[in-house]
């Protein structure tokens, strides 16, 4: 037997990591003990220890040797910077490591460098103190050159998480050389479009204060000055985000929501974090918000919540939010708000596989929008009922649904919606076997998006066209595209969106034959599904490990995984994946079924978790 590649990686971190430290060099060993042998490397942890930490007296010299001889360079940074470097030209030991490393990838291109932030909270953003500042200046220097990407974590054990999947991406070599714009993490178009229309709000609510202040006596202009200022960084904040410089927005809107008790400012800081993936911060101002505010403004931060809710897949608990949503929309006779409510409660319901229930909301809020001639959000519940319809089978309504939804957007102007109109007719036109067409919408729609610009489009579409080479036979051109979705969410920072992008790379390997790779791929969606806490793609997950397991004769392990989707699916009440996982569990005992396992390859190429549903304008303006 060859000789393992050993692959030396060093790790940069100060004193206040000892735990992340020794997370460090135990997640080596393990790697080393389960994935090691498979691959054939060894990890060869280099800086680990508590003496080598740059924290006390050192020779440089020796660590110079360790970073110029490793391959792989992890710095890990949390509120202090490292002891101060009297004998260099870098502000501490840590900033010299990292900069040798650089010169020397910018070189050689190696080593490469990862970087990890551990998770700060907003007080500490607004007030940083020296250490935390000097950190917060570096990130921002990060987002700026574009130099090396970087990650945060929010523990020890997502530390650790993330280290496996990066050191394991490396000896795989699937780690891809930085491309310009690469570090870009832009924010999603209708994101874009919602903080130029608040900081267009923020902008006259600003002038009224600034009347407001001239007006009042000495005892409440203090109080004014201090709402002036955060709203002025709060807009401040919102520039820095449209020009994607979403370091220096984190820190803007700390600050703000620091100073600040206007609602439109929590808001506006609780929906940037949702964009950016922050659900802690995301969920910590939506609940302020909602704890300050009376009962006609309840619903804006209601649909915060519900998103929330919807995003980490607690189904139960959205139902709830959004009923309550529906409630007191109805009491204050407003509509639009109650109709977008029914669509959202519409939207759990699909996702928990009550699609009759589903379809039932999505037509009471059309019927209301109808009735009130608001185009923009017939169009959104146009698109969310062809959803559900061809979830139905009924094909044709399906199609003119997704038609109507596809004018009244041409018509609205709203380009984004257009290219989703596109997507979901090549879904139709793909299941009912016309793949040329469905080709040709979904080239349209990718089409549309590039000219955009909008990441999260194409990702989708990518991962829509790869359905269709796997359909057509095609697993190379499959491969290539649900690659191209994954690499596109990993730009965007999301982590859902990597998820379903492994699942599905998983099942295209899976009939491709490789089936070790494609439970690597599982096991991937699996591992950051748990991190996000959604429930519906961790369950996705157990039924398709559980279903490669049955297929090596590993009828024990197959059951245990297909228990575990069961029952994550009996939370979440989706009776449709119920129901299926319950004939998978009866598969292992029913021989008659041999037929339906030798066939599931094929079902399982068919993506069904492709098709775009809206959601809707927020219910920022009442009727």
């Amino acid at each position: 037997m060859t000789s393992k590649r050993q692959i030396r990686v060093f790790i940069a971190s100060p004193s206040d990591l000892d735990v992340e430290r020794k997370a460090f060099r135990d997640q080596i060993v393990q790697l080393n003990l389960d994935f090691g042998d498979g691959a054939n490397v060894e990890f060869i942890p280099l800086g680990w220890e508590d003496t080598l930490a740059s924290t006390g007296p050192r020779t440089q010299s020796v660590f110079n040797r360790l970073i110029d001889s490793c391959d792989i360079f992890v710095l890990t940074l949390s509120r202090r910077w490292g002891r101060d470097a009297s004998d260099s030209e870098y502000s501490s030991y840590t900033e010299e490591e990292f900069h040798r490393a650089l010169q020397r990838y910018k070189k050689d291109c190696c080593p490469v460098i990862f970087i990890f932030f551990k998770g700060v909270d907003t007080d500490s953003l607004a007030d940083p103190g020296t250490q935390l500042q000097k950190i917060l200046d570096f990130k921002l220097s990060l987002e700026e050159t574009g130099s090396t990407r970087y990650w945060e974590f929010n523990d020890p054990e997502h530390y650790a998480s993330l280290l496996n999947m990066h050191l394991r991406a490396f000896a795989k070599g699937e780690i891809q050389p930085l491309e310009p714009g690469d570090f870009q993490t832009p924010l999603p178009l209708e994101a874009r479009h919602a903080l130029q229309a608040a900081r267009k709000e923020m902008v006259q609510i600003n002038q009224q204060l600034k009347a407001e202040i001239i007006r009042a006596n000495n005892s409440s202009q203090k109080a004014l000055h201090a709402e002036e200022l955060a709203l002025e960084l709060a807009m401040t904040a919102s520039e820095m985000a449209l020009e994607g410089k979403i370091e220096k927005s984190k820190v803007m809107f700390a600050k703000a929501v620091q100073l600040s008790t206007r609602l439109k400012v929590i808001h506006l800081a609780a929906e940037f974090y949702l964009r950016i993936g922050n659900m802690s911060e995301a969920e910590s101002l939506f609940s302020r918000g909602f704890a300050g505010v009376d009962e006609s403004n309840a619903p804006l931060f209601l649909a915060g919540l519900g998103n929330l809710a919807t995003i980490k897949g607690d189904w139960k608990k959205a139902e709830a939010i959004f009923r309550k949503m529906i409630a007191i929309e109805e009491k204050l006779g407003h509509p639009v708000g109650a109709a977008s409510s029914y669509g959202l409660l519409g939207t759990v319901f699909k996702a928990r596989g009550e699609i009759a229930q589903a379809k039932d909301m999505y037509q009471k809020a059309l019927g209301t929008l109808e009735k009130l001639d608001h185009q923009e959000m017939m169009a959104v519940q146009y698109n969310n009922l062809g959803v559900v319809l061809q979830l139905q089978g009924d094909w044709i309504q399906a199609k003119d649904m997704y038609q109507k939804a596809l004018v009244l957007n041409e018509k609205l102007g709203n380009q984004e919606r257009v290219a989703d109109a596109y997507g979901n007719l090549g879904s139709v036109l793909q299941i009912q076997g016309d793949l040329d067409q469905s080709e040709e919408m979904n080239r349209k729609a990718l089409e549309l998006d590039e000219k955009l610009g909008r990441l999260e489009g194409m990702a989708c579409t990518y991962n829509n066209m790869g359905s269709i080479f796997k359909i057509r036979g095609d697993l190379v051109q499959a491969e290539i595209m649900h690659r191209k979705s994954l690499t596109t969410y990993e730009k965007l920072g999301r982590p859902p969106g990597m998820a379903d992008a492994y699942g599905n790379l998983g099942a295209v390997l899976q009939l491709c034959g490789k089936l070790d790779q494609a439970e690597a791929m599982h096991f991937k969606a699996l591992e950051i599904d748990e991190e996000v806490g959604n429930l519906k793609g961790m369950a996705n997950s157990y039924l398709s490990l559980g279903i490669l397991s049955q297929i090596r004769g590993d009828r024990d392990k197959a059951e245990q995984l297909f228990r575990k989707a069961l029952a994550h699916f009996e939370i979440l009440g989706a009776k449709d994946s119920i129901a299926q996982t319950n004939k998978f569990l009866h598969s292992l005992r029913d021989s008659s079924l041999k037929r339906f396992m030798k066939s599931l390859p094929l079902k399982l190429a068919m993506n069904l978790n492709s098709h775009k549903i809206s959601k809707g304008p927020k219910p920022l303006k009442k009727d």
